[in-house]
């Protein structure tokens, strides 16, 4: 027996001290004592799931991805019918591309070439190479073609153009040897991803509505006649090259016998607000399936 410790036998003192220290050692190291809250911890795996942990994976935010994607690059060429002329409002080639935008979730950057007095011949020369057009039609995914109506001699009376639209069949072979050549191009630009194009027809080569009413119906009946045969034109070459024809006749007259003043701005020739509005939605409705194409390109850049 050793010996006492303020009464208390030494031999129980060292198996106090040891039964101590053993429990001691078995206390994790930050275990918090009784009455202090548990921190929370990131665990390995998800409640109530068994097996290791496998992270999922983390989608980026959509700003991120669209960072990544280039925008969609539309090009406008054509006369002044595209160029927004009489109108002071927004042309249709940037209303279609507002809708694409809104459509295809993406960027899509509008940039018009048009301009008032352009012929077709005019066009063709303006996809020189080189030049600013050629340039951004190489790069585009989609062209807006609106042109032919200067081809004809403006008229404000029958007295001063031809008797029938026969009459002006050099201008309707002038006209499609231009389109051929012009769309022909525009895919040579494309190095071997050529855009797609639009090729609007008219409502009118001429004048229209109230205005062209008051020329008279001779005058009604031949602008009626050589539009027809301008749209055959246009169709013809647009589905012989591949682009698509965007049939702006039947948009704003219906079968012809509709009234378009409404559609018109005051000189009775170019687009009203609501005119180009119509334009847009024949633009959109026509490229609808394009869609995917369009997005794909967009995010291959």
């Amino acid at each position: 027996m050793g010996r006492a410790w303020r009464g208390v036998p030494i031999w129980l003192l060292r198996c106090i001290v040891a039964v101590t220290t053993l429990a001691a050692s078995l206390l994790l190291p930050g275990t918090p004592e009784a009455g202090e809250s548990t921190p929370a911890r990131v665990v390995g795996r998800a409640p109530g799931i068994t097996g290791g942990f496998t992270p999922r994976p983390v989608a980026a935010p959509a700003s991120r991805s669209r960072q990544a994607n280039r925008p969609i690059s539309v090009v406008a060429l054509g006369d002044s019918v595209i160029a927004g002329t009489a109108c002071r409002c927004v042309a249709y080639v940037d209303l279609y591309a507002e809708a694409l935008r809104r459509r295809l979730g993406v960027a899509v950057q509008a940039r018009n070439l048009g301009a008032p007095a352009q012929t077709s011949a005019d066009v063709l020369a303006q996809l020189s190479p080189g030049g600013t057009a050629s340039v951004a039609v190489s790069s585009a995914d989609v062209v807006v073609l609106t042109i032919g109506a200067n081809d004809f001699a403006p008229s404000s009376a029958c007295d001063s153009c031809a008797d029938t639209a026969a009459g002006y069949a050099v201008q309707l072979r002038s006209l499609r040897g231009n389109l051929v050549d012009t769309l022909g191009l525009v895919k040579r630009l494309g190095h071997g991803h050529p855009a797609r194009v639009l090729l609007t027809g008219y409502w009118n080569v001429w004048l229209d509505g109230a205005v062209a009413s008051r020329l008279g119906n001779s005058y009604v009946r031949l602008a009626a006649a050589v539009t027809q045969r301008t749209n055959a034109v246009l169709a013809a070459v647009a589905a012989a090259s591949g682009a698509r024809y965007v049939d702006l006749f039947s948009a704003f007259k219906g079968a012809g016998d509709r009234d378009d003043t409404a559609l018109l701005a005051d000189d009775g020739d170019h687009p009203s607000a609501a005119g180009h509005q119509l334009i847009a939605n024949a633009l959109v409705a026509a490229s609808r399936d394009w869609s995917a194409s369009l997005t794909a390109a967009s995010a291959t850049g």
